[in-house]
């Protein structure tokens, strides 16, 4: 975990409460304080490299051995990583299983990939066998790298090259680094690539219709789905009957109050992703029995009308501090909310 003295070293720092600029699971710096880090070296017109990693098939140890052993996979190798950086970089948690860090090399191709190579090759980070509290798990990264200026002269563009090196990495075969090179790079279209997934994940949606299932099972099959697909910690769905199905937790039914106080922070809205979730626990019954003392730090809902001035509510819940919904994410949560909308129709035809 960084230290006050850690960061100390850099005067972007100076003014900074530790506290809110540190990832609490890992230690790391928050992703919102390490772009803005980034973006005062580009002010300072500072020369650097930038990296993003993937844990290579993260989500098969959180499947296979529950998100305990996942997050103590996940402090691990942040911790490896800062501590085999120390003073050469700086490193921040981007959210889930991604991480970027700063490299300050001389910002040409051949200062980063000698310093890369030499991080998965010495490092006992990026590729290494961690020996957890109950298994021994063989963890590899794929890795992606730009430099500042070379490569980009805004944090926006300079993602942008990170971006496409990661991606080349991933379609090799994950398990290694790309240094972004221009002549090689450029045409690499990453949004195709992310079309082509999100259309696959309406897909498995559409699907659940052709599946030979209950209409409890139905609901408890949409919040196992979401959770998985989304890689969130729990999904729940509140039907106009009161009931809630969630993937955590067995059906339970609500009370009138409870769907009172729930459709009271949508207003008019069919789409909500608060900043503040203390709000919701300090006025809400509701959510504070379902949030509770729990480690959720970022929830989204939609709500569907299926007529009578009756609705259905779907929440997603993540653990990750400071979360931030992407547009496909929310897109999907609101065709999930139609998809339950249209189960429960059919149910009363």
């Amino acid at each position: 975990m960084y230290s006050k003295e850690d960061l100390r070293r850099y005067a972007f720092f100076d003014d900074k409460n530790i506290e809110y600029i540190i990832d609490p699971l890992t230690g790391v710096l928050t992703r919102a304080c390490f772009q803005e880090f980034v973006e005062s070296l580009i002010k300072d017109n500072t020369v650097f490299s930038l990296c993003m990693l993937d844990m290579d098939n993260f989500k098969l140890v959180n499947d296979n051995y529950g998100h305990k052993v996942g997050d103590e996979c996940l402090v691990y190798f942040a911790n490896g990583l800062q501590k085999y950086l120390g003073k050469n970089g700086l490193i921040g948690r981007f959210g889930g299983d991604e991480f970027v860090f700063i490299l300050f090399s001389d910002g040409t191709y051949d200062g980063s990939y000698n310093m890369l190579s030499d991080v998965y090759k010495n490092s006992n980070v990026l590729r290494n066998t961690y020996h957890l509290s109950k298994v021994h798990l063989l963890v590899t990264s794929t890795c992606g790298c730009a430099s500042f200026p070379k490569d980009g002269k805004s944090y926006d563009e300079l993602f942008q090259k990170v971006d496409k090196a990661l991606y080349r990495g991933k379609i090799k075969g994950r398990n290694c680094f790309i240094v972004y090179v221009h002549e090689l790079h450029k045409d690499i279209d990453v949004k195709m690539k992310e079309n082509r997934t999100l259309y696959s994940k309406f897909y498995g949606l559409d699907k659940v219709f052709s599946l030979d299932l209950s209409y409890e099972e139905h609901m408890k099959f949409m919040c196992d789905y979401i959770v998985k697909t989304l890689d969130v910690s729990d999904c729940l769905i509140i039907l106009d009957d009161n009931r809630e199905f969630s993937f955590l937790n067995d059906c339970r039914e609500l009370s009138d109050t409870d769907i009172k106080e729930i459709n009271k922070i949508f207003k008019n809205d069919s789409l909500v992703n608060p900043s503040n979730l203390k709000i919701y626990k300090d006025t809400s019954n509701y959510f504070r029995d379902s949030l509770g003392d729990s480690r959720v730090q970022a929830i989204c809902g939609t709500k569907v009308c299926v007529g009578n001035n009756k609705f259905i509510y779907m929440f997603i819940h993540d653990d990750r501090i400071r979360r931030i919904w992407q547009e496909n994410e929310m897109s999907m949560l609101m065709y999930a909310g139609k998809v339950c909308a249209m189960l429960v129709l059919m149910k009363k035809i």
